[in-house]
């Protein structure tokens, strides 16, 4: 099964997803059976109870239970904890993390971007299936660290995202010949080298404008100012007769630069690029 496809069928069984739209603007154990995590007595907000009793396990596993691997993703362990923040819900924040740090980091992420799926494997045991890490989901955590040391004034929070952004930085943000910089969906999604042709892919629905202003606030040496702009930008290049694709892909060789339809996915247009108008439904003009 693609990673589009099973992102797809975990996001859309997701509740809470749809809150970020809701808001008008960005505002300022290793098994199945595993007993879920009750919602906060004092919420007020029916979706994330939901959220919480139907994929949330004690833990603090984000669980898909839609995949034979009863699997886990950086991408829904991220989102976890932002609807965790916008509930004021730190323990379950702390377990979401925490969980994400033992499992998708094999207990450090200071040095190392999460794997991006956990689950039941080929041979009968559980844990990383899939280590290469989702940039989106990097994005994601190191946005809800800030916002968690912020709100709840606990600067370690702090500490680990910008580690997160760092690595991000490092590792999956490049520079396109003759567009400039790009953050690429994941490490490695780039084929040759630098003496000959080269290919990059590319997902606009990985540079939610909010997170990269925030990160550019907190992190203004960084490429996230850059990225913000260059998110438009991508959009305005890919996006023929006015529709994004799901994924696309950027060539560099003899005979010039440019953008490509996708070799893998085409020009498909479903829910990856959904969440380009998402993000862009939720983000205030500039000051």
């Amino acid at each position: 099964m693609s990673v589009n496809r099973i992102r797809r069928l975990w996001l859309t069984r997701v509740p809470g997803l749809g809150a970020l739209a809701a808001l008008g603007g960005w505002p300022a154990l290793a098994h199945a059976g595993a007993p879920k995590m009750p919602a906060p007595a004092a919420c007020v907000w029916p979706l994330y109870r939901q959220f919480l009793s139907r994929f949330v396990q004690a833990d603090g596993r984000v669980l898909d239970p839609s995949t034979k691997e009863q699997q886990s993703t950086s991408e829904g362990q991220s989102y976890g904890m932002v609807f965790a923040l916008m509930a004021n819900d730190r323990a379950t924040f702390d377990r979401l993390w925490q969980w994400s740090v033992a499992n998708l980091g094999a207990g450090n992420l200071l040095d190392k971007l999460p794997a991006w799926q956990w689950g039941h494997r080929a041979d009968g045991s559980w844990g990383v299936i899939d280590a290469n890490p989702a940039s989106d989901a990097d994005l994601w955590f190191a946005f809800a660290l800030l916002e968690a040391a912020r709100l709840w004034k606990q600067p370690r929070y702090g500490e680990q995202a910008r580690a997160l952004l760092k690595l991000v930085a490092k590792q999956e943000v490049v520079s396109l010949p003759g567009f400039g910089t790009m953050l690429l969906p994941a490490a490695g999604l780039a084929q040759g080298n630098a003496d000959g042709p080269r290919q990059w892919r590319l997902n606009a629905s990985y540079l939610p404008v909010p997170l990269l202003r925030r990160l550019a606030a907190a992190e203004p040496s960084g490429p996230w100012g850059t990225l913000a702009t260059q998110a438009g930008k991508l959009v305005d290049a890919v996006a023929r007769q006015g529709i994004v694709p799901d994924w696309s892909a950027y060539r560099s060789d003899a005979a010039g630069t440019g953008f490509l339809t996708d070799p893998d996915k085409g020009d498909v247009s479903s829910y990856d690029a959904i969440r380009v108008y998402l993000w862009a439904g939720v983000t205030p003009r500039p000051a």
